[in-house]
């Protein structure tokens, strides 16, 4: 006997309509969503029934971050723990796109908090953005005295980017990260010592003198 299927496609799973018989008792029949008690909230505030053995597709139970999953909605009043994007620009010296690829990236806990009048406002747990501004490179105007940016390095030594990288992460030579300010706003930059790159450049040509002996 062929059990009467209908789709929900709202709610994107299947059910059984009333009066369906099982040809078995291994088939299981869930009623449709309407009948039932409701007791989980899917994308979209949308109520879904919580029973044992039902399965709903990841596309409904995804909330979007920072939603109330007790009402699947955004929150109506601000967290005593939070500041705003804006608030986090100031501290983070960043523009508002750049505080939240920055916090998202962090995994700052966020809430989005409804407003009468346009989107919701997120607010950020200000103890995570204040230990990330704590942490992060300092900001200078110009570059650092007796220092040399990437491209001068590259310039003095003799070699590709890659050489200069594969140095850094070796520990041969110590970069200096500072926050400065460009065109597009504030830029993370590297510089080295100049000191440091000429022991560098000693070292090479004394392993390039005893390759050359010892070949």
């Amino acid at each position: 006997m062929i059990l009467p299927i209908k789709q929900d496609h709202e709610n994107g799973f299947l059910y059984f309509t009333q009066g369906a018989s099982t040809p078995n008792h291994d088939t299981k029949i869930m009623p449709h969503p309407h009948h039932i008690p409701r007791t989980l909230i899917g994308k979209g505030g949308i109520k879904l029934i919580n029973l044992p053995g039902v399965i709903y597709p990841e596309s409904i139970l995804n909330i979007s971050p920072g939603i109330d999953k007790r009402t699947g909605k955004a929150y109506a009043k601000a967290p005593s723990w939070g500041i705003t994007t804006r608030e986090a620009m100031r501290l983070l010296h960043c523009s508002a796109p750049a505080v939240r690829r920055k916090l998202g990236a962090s995994k700052v806990k966020f809430h989005r908090v409804r407003r009468p009048d346009g989107p919701p406002e997120i607010y950020w747990n200000r103890k995570h953005v204040e230990d990330i501004a704590r942490n992060s490179a300092p900001i200078v105007k110009t570059q650092p005295r007796k220092l040399l940016n990437t491209e001068e390095a590259i310039a003095l030594l003799g070699l590709a980017r890659s050489a200069l990288y594969r140095y850094t992460h070796s520990g041969r030579l110590q970069v200096t990260v500072v926050r400065i300010m460009t065109q597009r706003g504030l830029r993370n930059r590297c510089f080295y010592r100049r000191s440091e790159i000429i022991s560098l450049i000693k070292y090479i040509q004394s392993k390039r003198k005893n390759k050359e002996k010892h070949p």
